[in-house]
């Protein structure tokens, strides 16, 4: 099975845009040393509540308006300014009044978040965050779509350094602590949104068009609320270890390692989401083309789980060369973290059928059925098991939700997935798995460099042994790098 030109197109996007993706999600990730070494652990429980409530609005106050925008610039071409416009625009005032209506009743925010009483002004600073990075989102939709990769990468590259830098600055040079991660951010994002703001208003029509952005929602919406799951799932289990009154040392740790966990959420799921949602769009219906869904779940599938396997097998390695030793517990939590994550990034190709046919709103009671589903095992497996039921609950969660989307979205269109290999490629990890906990693990040994390696190469024959990839991928593989490399067109 030769590798087609639109996987090709979409390794070459993933490339570029998912760079951007990336720049945003590193600089809290480098970030980590910082936290680790001048924050207390408890400390760090409450930045970490604050990044997931900054995730779950940023997430949610654009109300899906990204999916509208696609469409509507997919079906009139012509109007492609005015829709960019209405929806700049449009979300710049819903989000301003999301954003008054959550600053009127911020006690109970302040309180969940556990900010500290003698720095709660950092609460207006976090709305205005979350107000600049929604309209810089919207902003770096549209010129994805019209392909302009430099402008892309230019403003994800000013907005990842401002934040890296500023925040060490306040923090280590000026140690501010817990406010100086906050103030930081807030002028790397201030920076970036003036700098969006004044391109659109010289470069676009100043016109809104409320018709065409409510066009635009209610296309989007359902989309929105399904996609809105995966930040909900995330702190979910935070929210419930606050409301059993698991200690906040316990919470940064354990979200340590959550974040380590996400690497293939950084590295790959996002960009993959990133590329793959406009072209979908761009594919369309034809019979022909829903072969390249196939392909690049397969794809997908084959780099995500070589990801997990590397993060099983060396994910104490990783946390040892970041984090201090008061972080050495969460290095159980990663591979199962990488392993949700992985399987999250299956949503955005099993919704397809329902995306495509116009049917989004078959999928409206998704996100509520498995976040209920999701709460409940969350508190059972927390109050039992702790963390790690924690990290379990999330990979139950997500299997869930892939579930349930696949069922949905499938009656509006079917495609015929490579079951057959992706099996194939299950049933290898889960010997892989099999063979690093049952034998590696019981080596009583501190360093098992050798054997992981060894472990892991095996899994590279085996991908060709189970027939998962052949030559013909082999050499395809090698082709699209090249083709990459030379950003050849």
């Amino acid at each position: 099975m030769a590798i087609r030109k639109p996987v090709i197109t979409a390794g070459k996007q993933g490339f570029i845009y998912g760079s951007g993706n990336i720049l945003n999600k590193l600089a809290s990730f480098l970030l980590i040393p910082v936290y680790t070494v001048f924050l207390p652990t408890s400390v760090v429980g409450i930045l970490i509540l604050i990044e997931l409530f900054e995730n779950l609005l940023v997430n949610f106050l654009p109300y899906g308006v990204a999916y509208g925008m696609w469409e509507k610039l997919k079906k009139e071409p012509e109007k492609k300014f005015q829709s960019f416009s209405s929806a700049f625009y449009s979300s710049l005032i819903t989000t301003f009044l999301a954003i008054l209506l959550l600053y009127l009743s911020s006690g109970s925010f302040i309180y969940f978040l556990g900010i500290p009483e003698d720095i709660d002004w950092v609460y207006k600073l976090i709305l205005l965050n979350i107000l600049f990075n929604v309209q810089i989102r919207v902003f770096l939709w549209f010129i994805q779509y019209e392909g302009k990769a430099i402008q892309f990468i230019a403003v994800s590259f000013i907005q990842f350094a401002g934040t890296l830098l500023l925040s060490i600055l306040f923090v280590v040079y000026q140690g501010k602590g817990l406010e100086g991660f906050i103030i930081g951010k807030f002028f790397s994002y201030l920076v970036v949104f003036v700098g969006c703001l004044l391109y659109t208003l010289f470069k676009y029509p100043k016109t809104i068009d409320f018709y065409r952005y409510i066009s635009m929602l209610r296309f989007g919406f359902p989309l929105m609320v399904l996609g809105l799951t995966h930040p909900i799932l995330t702190i979910l289990d935070r929210f419930v270890m606050r409301m059993i009154e698991l200690p906040l040392d316990q919470i940064g740790i354990y979200s340590v390692g959550y974040k380590f966990g996400m690497i293939i959420n950084m590295i790959l799921v996002i960009p993959m989401q990133r590329v793959w949602s406009p072209m979908m769009f761009k594919l369309g219906l034809k019979e022909d083309n829903l072969q390249y869904h196939r392909d690049f779940l397969l794809y997908y599938s084959i780099i995500g789980m070589s990801l997990f396997v590397g993060l099983l097998l060396f994910s104490r390695e990783i946390l040892g060369a970041i984090a201090t030793v008061s972080y050495d517990s969460a290095a159980s939590i990663i591979p199962i973290i990488a392993l949700a994550y992985f399987f999250h990034g299956y949503r955005i190709f099993f919704q397809a059928g329902a995306a495509l046919t116009g049917k989004t709103w078959d999928l409206i009671l998704i996100p509520m059925i498995t976040i209920c589903v999701s709460g409940i095992i969350n508190y059972l497996l927390i109050l039992q098991h702790g963390v790690i039921g924690a990290a379990i609950a999330t990979l139950i969660s997500y299997l869930l939700l892939d579930i349930i989307v696949y069922i949905v979205s499938g009656r509006s269109l079917n495609i015929e997935w490579e079951w057959k290999k992706l099996v194939n490629l299950f049933l290898l990890v889960g010997i892989i798995v099999y063979v690093f906990f049952n034998f590696i693990l019981s080596l009583d040994r501190d360093v098992l460099l050798f054997e992981k390696l060894l472990l892991l190469i095996i899994f590279f024959i085996g991908l060709v042994v189970f027939r998962i990839i052949g030559l013909k991928e082999l050499n395809s593989i090698k082709w699209i790098v090249q083709r990459i490399l030379r950003m050849d067109p």
